[in-house]
């Protein structure tokens, strides 16, 4: 026993000075394996009394060679292995002496001693069989000697080990020669035997070198990784959201349910209890079998291994009744009942636990409590045999194919982080958003022949009827999509006989088909999200093989210009993050949906309008305010003089009006002196986006700032103000550029409504001070009447509603523009999470309650 404890302990020193040598921790450079050789030995007949000298030298290895830039053997094993024998000897010993003396007379004496010893002695030694050399060199081997009491080696396989150190800079197969040699087994004194002076067996080198294939990547790899987002079934079905974009009818659907009457402010149907979700499942295909053992965690939550309990013998019969209990006392058969198999194992599939379906694929079973709705978990496999792992989303990009809901992608490198959409999401419904090219960069060839070199598209969202403007985030999942003139084919990572047979080529490799769609790397930027094109992955994609062929499939030739790629549509995929609402929907690169060196940047509106309140006469006793709007363009030229094509004669309204006013004299002295000269002024600032010669007067007056332009619009214009605005260089024949709508910015959203009492009411919200009245209609029988207002600020209006009658609730709609130049009233909506909107009530409560 204490022989075999010794041996325990050798070997594990050995392995720890291997794991804590400096030249294995210098992983940068080296890597380490253990390799088995198997040796096979068959004697020749005249091979009695001789052994095997096993000898591998790398190729560039010599006895002077520098073990630097070359693989090394480290450590063998064994380095001396030998049979226990155990010796007996037995001496015996005789001593005797005989003497004998006579006299003449016949008297004699006579005498004898005799003395026997006899000796037993045994111990126990070691007869070495083989022995292991070349540890620390390019050079090492293994010689093989008889058993012992033996004179020929038995034939058969012998199995050795060796730790290599290999430099990273080295092939996967590496070359070694192979020398062979039978010497003479030497005999107990071979220096006094002449015959083993000189010996002629200088043995032979194999007729080709020894190729040791060793494995680069030691992490783990996968091929495969499929998972669908739970579905919450409101997200809505598929169809072309850039197509089909919210309408008014989605807004009046909302007026129409609010109208019909209820109890809540935003008066939607009372909530049906939600059903518990089942767990999210994510398969994950390894290229090679993987430790049944595996370590998986999910956002910090260890996921136990499910295993079957069968066959385990861990019920037996009750003494008492015939009903099967679990074995053990009290303590055990509690133990047994909450785990059978210990913290990281559990006997019933069920959330935060996986499964291993065969030696190669897992599946994970996720809750929605641990992977959240925001995003995707953050899941860490480790390998307990090698204690290497990795995050899943990077294991991913090594992986054939990866499918993330309704997309495949076979171009593991272009994976981002955001491609990966949480397992479960609140509720969103399509939107729609807009394509810009932001930023490119090209190159010119040899020819002079210009090409994409780095292409940034700006996505921006856009408000609705119905719906608020829907702020991106970099979480949300972007893909860019082609239509390829025919297939491509690349030759997949992972072993030829896992793919199906009809991708086989002529000499027995396979061909794996490229999807076009790639996601996009996307950093968030005033609400819009500026997203990188991959080129690169462009010209692979027309650069593979368009066949199986064997002979095609390794050529991979970069296509400058990805010519084989056309109709680019751009995905958007968001799902509501932390509070925010989310959305999806597609839209075409351009008018032509293509991407070429004829592509420049475009004028783009940076985020939306920063808005501040001015009085517009700072002189005159009467308050007049107007809002000036900043919006800042990327791409913005400082020298161009911009306008607005919608602007052109929105001051014919205001201008008729102040012209009966004066015919009439309805207004003040001030009032008709200011607003004739206000717009006299407006006139003479504002550039035509045309002909000079055709010029139209405008209400709202356009300038030129350091970063974009600024509009100034009065609140007694606001009902001249157009729902959508475009924005271009005046006197430019390039089409103008839609820009957000300011009308839409400048209406009140998600009022806040306090009770002051005695039916007094502060509405809370911006761009109160535009509010010039406020109407009200019962849902109860329909009739309307404003109710006054007592005092309005930038962010307040108060009203008295006593006219209103208890217990009653009322829709609310404010005017805004003051009057002067027609009225516009808008309907007072509140937004939910998802963005949409609903119209917002005032409810009278009842005093007699």
């Amino acid at each position: 026993m204490d022989n075999v404890i010794d041996l325990l302990h050798q070997r594990i020193a050995r392995e720890f000075a291997v794991i804590y040598d400096d030249l294995m921790r210098d992983s940068d450079k080296y890597d380490v394996y253990l390799v088995q050789f198997d040796t096979s030995i068959n004697p020749k007949p005249n091979a009695r009394d001789r052994g095997v000298h096993v000898e591998l030298a790398f190729i560039g290895c010599s006895d002077n060679a520098g073990a630097v830039s070359l693989p090394l053997a480290y450590e063998l094993y064994p380095s001396a292995a030998a049979y226990n024998i155990m010796h007996g000897f037995n001496q015996t010993t005789h001593t005797g002496i005989t003497g004998m003396a006579q006299t003449i007379v016949g008297w004699g004496l006579q005498a004898s001693f005799q003395h026997d010893h006899s000796s037993l002695r045994s111990g126990l030694s070691q007869s070495i069989y083989a022995s292991g050399f070349g540890a620390g060199q390019c050079k090492f081997g293994w010689d093989f000697a008889p058993a012992p009491y033996e004179n020929r080696l038995a034939a058969g396989m012998r199995t050795t080990y060796a730790i290599l150190r290999v430099p990273k800079s080295s092939s996967e197969v590496m070359q070694a020669s192979l020398h062979v040699d039978w010497p003479k087994r030497d005999r107990r004194y071979p220096g006094w035997n002449p015959l083993h002076w000189f010996r002629l067996d200088a043995g032979e080198n194999a007729p080709q070198n020894l190729s040791i294939e060793l494995p680069h990547h030691h992490a783990l790899q996968l091929t495969h990784v499929s998972y669908v987002p739970a579905d919450t079934g409101e997200k809505g079905t598929g169809g072309n959201s850039a197509a089909r974009p919210t309408t008014d009818s989605g807004k009046l659907a909302a007026v129409s349910t609010a109208a019909s009457g209820g109890n809540s402010a935003l008066d939607l149907p009372p909530a049906t209890p939600t059903p518990t979700p089942r767990p999210a499942v994510i398969q994950v295909t390894f290229r090679h079998p993987v430790d049944p053992n595996l370590i998986i965690t999910a956002n910090d939550q260890i996921l136990r291994r499910v295993r079957d309990v069968r066959g385990r013998g861990l019920y037996s019969d009750s003494t008492t009744s015939n009903a099967l209990h679990l074995a053990g006392n009290g303590a055990e058969i509690d133990n047994l009942a909450s785990s059978r198999f210990g913290l990281l194992e559990s006997d019933r599939l069920g959330d935060d636990t996986w499964f291993q379906a065969d030696s190669r694929t897992i599946l994970l079973n996720i809750s929605r409590q641990t992977a959240g709705t925001d995003h995707f978990p953050v899941i860490r496999i480790i390998d307990p045999s090698s204690g290497i792992g990795g995050e899943l989303t990077a294991l991913a990009r090594e992986a054939d194919e990866v499918r993330v809901g309704e997309w495949f992608f076979t171009q593991g490198a272009s994976l981002v982080t955001s491609t990966f959409q949480p397992l479960f999401t609140k509720p969103y419904t399509a939107g729609p958003f807009q394509v810009f090219v932001q930023n490119v960069q090209k190159k010119k060839d040899t020819q002079g022949t210009d090409h994409l070199q780095s292409v940034d598209l700006r996505l921006v969202s856009r408000a609705t009827a119905g719906r608020k403007l829907i702020y991106l985030n970099d979480q949300a999942q972007v893909v860019i999509e082609a239509n390829p003139s025919e297939d491509h084919y690349i030759l997949p990572k992972h072993d030829n006989n896992h793919l199906p047979s009809e991708q086989t080529g002529t000499a027995g490799q396979t061909g794996t088909a490229l999807r076009p769609n790639w996601p996009l790397d996307c950093r968030q930027d005033r609400g819009a999200l500026v997203c990188s094109i991959p080129i690169r992955a462009f010209q692979q994609f027309c650069g593979a093989s368009t066949t199986t062929s064997a002979t095609l499939l390794a050529q991979v030739a970069a296509d400058t210009d990805f010519s084989c790629l056309s109709h680019f549509k751009v995905w958007v995929d968001q799902a509501p993050y932390y509070g925010r609402p989310g959305m999806w929907g597609d839209q075409d690169v351009n008018d032509s949906g293509t991407l070429n060196a004829n592509l420049n940047p475009e004028l783009i509106p940076r985020g939306n309008y920063h808005i501040s309140e001015e009085k517009v006469n700072i002189t005159s006793p009467v308050a007049e305010y107007m809002w000036v709007a900043n919006l800042d363009l990327v791409n913005f030229d400082k020298n161009a003089t911009y306008c607005i094509p919608e602007f052109a004669g929105s001051a014919d309204a205001p201008a008729r009006k102040v012209s009966e006013a004066a015919a009439a004299r309805k207004w003040s002295g001030e009032q008709l002196s200011f607003w004739p000269q206000h717009l006299e002024s407006v006139k003479s600032q504002m550039q035509p986006c045309e002909d000079p010669t055709t010029l139209q007067r405008s209400a709202f007056l356009v300038k030129t700032t350091s970063h974009g332009i600024s509009i100034e619009v009065p609140f007694a214009f606001f009902p001249q103000l157009p729902d959508s605005l475009h924005l271009k260089i005046a006197g430019s024949a390039d089409p103008p550029v839609e820009i957000p709508s300011l009308r839409e910015q400048l209406i009140p959203h998600d009022v806040r409504i306090i009770d002051l009492g005695n039916k007094k009411y502060q509405f809370q919200a911006e761009h109160m001070r535009a509010v010039h009245s406020v109407y009200v209609t019962s849902k109860k029988d329909g009739t309307s009447k404003f109710i006054t207002i007592q005092s309005t600020s930038y962010s307040t209006l108060e009203v008295d509603a006593s006219s209103l009658t208890d217990g009653v609730s009322y829709t609310v709609q404010l005017g805004i523009g003051e009057g002067k130049f027609g009225d516009a009233y808008v309907d007072l909506f509140q937004s939910d999470d998802a963005g949409r909107e609903s119209l917002q009530v005032l409810s009278i409560p009842d005093k007699a309650k």
